[in-house]
């Protein structure tokens, strides 16, 4: 395999493409052990996408032991460098209390982070929030704000979008079809921010 050369002599890239291959069996057989050793090589590098995936593994005993304390504190230092799904993990993980004491109001923090950088996941958390007030004032044209754009940023053929959708017809049944079409304008023209570092809340 091309890049093992280049894992081998500590370019983080390769390091994580290796890592990456070994999870899939692609060039060579699946081994998550394996594809843990180099994700954790170039986590260690601080390459982003390696902190998240090293995370992940953590998360579902992958490879390594299940350990959602250690999958916390590197969810939480991809979502520090602007990684949307590890600051989506951050958020969902303080919201339920899992690896990491509970806290709703920095919960909802990282989860707005998430859904402004794109993520679907905390889009769709988001509303749930609004549309019931928890850790935040009920709002329900937040609420359909955020369920309408998880419904266009999880896409067509995704298993979640059927559960954004029921969730933006039960909260648009609440509103007028005034707020309804004007939140629509929102929503068609509104675009994630650009990814990048944020500092802890």
């Amino acid at each position: 395999m091309f890049f093992r050369v280049a894992a081998k002599k500590g370019l983080a890239e390769a390091q994580f493409s290796l890592g990456d291959a070994y999870l899939a069996g692609e060039g060579v057989p699946a081994d998550p052990a394996e594809a843990v050793k180099w994700f954790r090589l170039a986590a260690d590098q601080g390459y982003v996408s390696a902190l998240y995936n090293l995370a992940e593994r953590y998360r579902r005993g992958q490879g390594v032991g299940a350990d959602q304390a250690e999958a916390y504190r590197l969810y939480r230092a991809a979502a520090e460098k602007g990684h949307p799904a590890a600051m989506n993990a951050v958020g969902y993980m303080l919201l339920e209390g899992i690896g990491v004491g509970m806290n709703g109001g920095e919960a909802v923090t990282w989860l707005q982070r998430a859904a402004n950088s794109g993520s679907p996941n905390a889009m769709q958390t988001l509303a749930a929030l609004y549309a019931h007030g928890k850790n935040v004032a009920q709002d329900m044209t937040r609420a359909y704000f955020w369920s309408r754009l998880a419904v266009r940023f999880y896409g067509p053929g995704d298993q979640h979008r059927p559960g954004a959708e029921g969730l933006s017809q039960a909260i648009g049944a609440r509103l007028s079809p005034a707020q309804i079409a004007q939140i629509d304008g929102e929503v068609r023209g509104w675009k994630p921010i650009a990814h990048a570092t944020f500092p802890a809340p």
